[in-house]
């Protein structure tokens, strides 16, 4: 037999819990299921992963991972800043398109945490959301050559609210119309706490 190295298999674990979990949800992830999705024994998922909650940890980013870099992609080509929110936004949002069952995913992990008592984890949560997100302004920051007029922690939080109720009415109406005019007035609103950067003194 070919040995793993483990953080592939870790790797390997993660994902089938995500496919597990997504397909018929949390509750649904047991460690027996998950072997089986991976096609590995019993004995190699306690290997790994020491609970439940650690399991649920790398399943959260794994995806937070995934959104994050859908976003950050946008940033890379300069632009006033409409164009480059409007496009991280499209990136982020074809990654929501493509694979609804997997954003749906992230509505559950937060419930199942809370109700499971794992508020740290909920918490650990929202935190990754708000630093991918705070990254992400940041990032059209410098390549549109503005600065926030507004505190960027308190808009990165509403950056996550705002995305939060957008993709959750979407996973029930799926009305791609809706989402479109909901963004285009949000993207006007964080257009307008901007302003162009100040140069820095040197010498």
């Amino acid at each position: 037999m070919v040995r793993v190295p483990a953080d592939e298999r870790r790797r390997q674990l993660v994902e089938a819990a995500l496919v597990v979990a997504s397909r018929e949800g949390v509750d649904a992830a047991t460690t027996r299921r998950i072997a089986k999705e991976a096609g590995v024994s019993l004995g190699i998922v306690h290997y790994c992963f020491r609970s439940k909650a650690e399991l649920l940890q790398e399943m959260i980013k794994a995806i937070v991972d995934e959104m994050g870099s859908s976003v950050q992609l946008a940033t890379l080509r300069k632009g006033d800043v409409r164009t480059v929110l409007q496009a991280g936004l499209d990136n982020l949002w074809q990654t929501v398109g493509s694979a609804p069952e997997r954003h749906l995913l992230t509505y559950e992990l937060t419930a199942y945490t809370l109700r499971q008592g794992m508020t740290e984890l909920t918490e650990w949560l929202y935190e990754c959301y708000f630093q991918t997100s705070r990254a992400f302004l940041e990032s059209v920051a410098e390549a549109a050559n503005v600065e926030w007029t507004q505190p960027v922690d308190e808009l990165a939080k509403t950056v996550v609210a705002i995305n939060e109720g957008v993709t959750l009415q979407w996973l029930v109406d799926r009305d791609p119309k809706a989402v479109q005019l909901r963004y285009e007035t949000f993207l006007d609103y964080l257009a307008g706490q901007t302003r162009r950067a100040r140069r820095r003194a040197t010498g």
